[in-house]
């Protein structure tokens, strides 16, 4: 019952945004200026070969192994390996570009009065 009561709000609160003239939908053209093609031709050759691409070789390759009871190990033994190396260079990534662009627009806490300091010593003294 809350499922229907749910689309039901949100049905009627479409209708009632595009009712009031608020929504120009000249605003979101163009849309799909060149069409479809450049959509397909960008993502299904990543989409299709990259997860799966790489299993049916493998799955292919893996009766002629020289010792096929070992597959289950070392394709194991590989993930888990492979996922201890990239998940801390993962995780570090967003520090390290922290750690990098900080510090050109950061100013030090004695980057500007050491050298006034001493280039007008007076200046700075209090009576």
């Amino acid at each position: 019952m809350f499922f229907l009561v749910f689309i039901f709000f949100l049905l009627s609160s479409n209708f009632f945004i595009f009712a009031s003239g608020l929504v120009k939908v000249e605003n979101l053209l163009p849309v799909l200026e060149e069409g479809w093609k450049p959509v397909f031709t960008r993502a299904f050759p990543l989409t299709f070969t990259f997860p799966f691409g790489e299993m049916i070789v493998f799955t292919v390759l893996m009766p002629y192994l020289n010792r096929p009871h070992l597959n289950l190990k070392t394709g194991l033994s590989a993930i888990l390996i492979s996922g201890m190396i990239l998940s801390p260079l993962i995780s570090f990534a967003p520090v390290a570009q922290w750690i990098i662009s900080t510090p050109a627009s950061m100013t030090l806490p004695f980057s500007n009065p050491v050298p006034s300091f001493f280039s007008h010593p007076g200046k700075n003294l209090q009576n």
